[in-house]
């Protein structure tokens, strides 16, 4: 059987896009975790660099709407923890999406947190002090090596992180390939 420049192409582009390269518990999500609580521990699959991070615990759901999960990442004073991300393809460019917010727990204060990889850096700032709903934020990263370190530091312990997770970015050559091979099976069904 002949392989059609769509079938390669298509094969090409899932082998690229559903590769080995994961978050390990980006949701912060740990059996060692008393609900209703602050959890002065490291969540597991994460390295501790600095400070004081916390999972705090919540009796409601997280901020992600169907989640069953029920746990953020905070800091008890500030804190850098980072995760090791095995299987980047190097050139590829990824992005990380995760949830940020500011928790005003245990009490008001501003929100000041970074999230870092590959040289890139993010910073969420609010000087409000007031509650701030977890809302959406990303960052983008070529891969410079097969493995890249992702860095989230809190200043403040009210600053709140929530579900990371890693997708690769399509390059344009895929997505011409796809495109092609796409135009290609039309042509075909057409004779």
């Amino acid at each position: 059987m002949k392989l059609t420049l769509a079938a390669m192409s298509t094969v090409l582009f899932l082998a690229n896009s559903l590769g080995a390269q994961t978050i390990i518990n980006g949701g912060f999500e740990d059996d060692k975790i008393v609900p209703g609580g602050n959890n002065p521990t490291t969540p597991f699959g994460w390295s501790y660099a600095a400070g004081d991070p916390w999972v705090t615990s919540v009796t409601a759901p997280d901020a992600v709407v169907g989640a069953v999960d029920n746990a953020y990442l905070q800091a008890g004073s500030s804190m850098v923890i980072y995760q090791e991300i095995f299987g980047l393809v190097v050139g590829q460019d990824y992005e990380i999406t995760y949830l940020v917010g500011n928790s005003a727990y245990p009490s008001p204060g501003p929100q000041v947190g970074t999230v870092s990889i590959a040289g890139n850096l993010v910073s969420h700032y609010d000087g409000s002090g007031l509650p701030i709903p977890m809302a959406p934020g990303s960052i983008r990263f070529t891969a410079g090596a097969t493995s890249e370190l992702l860095y989230v530091y809190s200043k403040s312990n009210t600053t709140s992180f929530d579900e990371f997770v890693i997708t690769p970015i399509p390059e344009p050559s895929s997505l011409f390939l796809i495109g092609v091979g796409a135009f290609s099976v039309l042509v075909k069904r057409r004779r």
